[in-house]
């Protein structure tokens, strides 16, 4: 049997046998979202930080690609994602990405958006985020974090927002000010984004 598995920050391809044993057959840093199994033969589509979404096959415990679906993207400039790490007031640790503009220079002060997934029990992660490249092109510095409750960290990790429900919202606001912090401390101005939760508040201006 084959399954699609969450990871920190991923989705991975899993397969099992009759006797439980658990194997991956596709990882990496991307999101896989769709699979088809066949004759021995996995076909699968991933996506990951500077592609939608592409075709791979699996054969034999070989990969090979078999699109370029969005070659228009080649002459165009798409953000890398910067991995950091958060510690909460509690303790916990949180994972979180930085989308950084075109030309970036640390002695500049940018606009800076925060981006708040739904769920909660969703994740970001190696993917792509049109919506988040948009905004990185048009000048913005974007922050997307996986709180509490978020999937591929583990049931602990997934159950805490369980009756809690405080995501983002003073978790460790001043741990990441101080990764986006200019040469004069804060972000010209924090903004807050959401898909789903309602009761964070809408911006916040630094």
């Amino acid at each position: 049997m084959a399954c699609a598995a969450s990871g920190p920050g991923v989705t991975t391809l899993q397969s099992v046998d009759l006797d439980g044993n658990v194997r991956e057959e596709a990882g990496g840093r991307r999101r896989i979202y769709d699979f088809d199994v066949a004759h021995g033969v996995i076909a699968f589509c991933a996506s990951d930080a500077s592609s939608p979404g592409e075709l791979y096959m699996l054969t034999q415990g070989a990969e090979a690609r078999l699109t370029d679906l969005n070659p228009w993207l080649h002459d165009r400039d798409v953000a890398e994602p910067e991995q950091h790490y958060f510690t909460a007031p509690d303790g916990w640790r949180i994972e979180g990405w930085i989308l950084k503009p075109r030309d970036f220079t640390p002695d500049k002060v940018y606009p800076t958006v925060m981006e708040i997934h739904g769920g909660p029990h969703a994740q970001y992660g190696w993917t792509f985020f049109h919506e988040l490249q948009i905004l990185a092109g048009m000048g913005f510095a974007v922050l997307y974090l996986n709180p509490r409750g978020s999937d591929g960290y583990g049931e602990r990790f997934r159950r805490e927002a369980k009756d809690v429900w405080r995501g983002l919202s003073g978790e460790n606001d001043g741990e990441v000010l101080r990764v986006l912090r200019a040469d004069d401390g804060t972000p010209a101005q924090l903004d807050i984004a959401t898909f789903v939760f309602s009761r964070f508040p809408q911006s916040q201006s630094q």
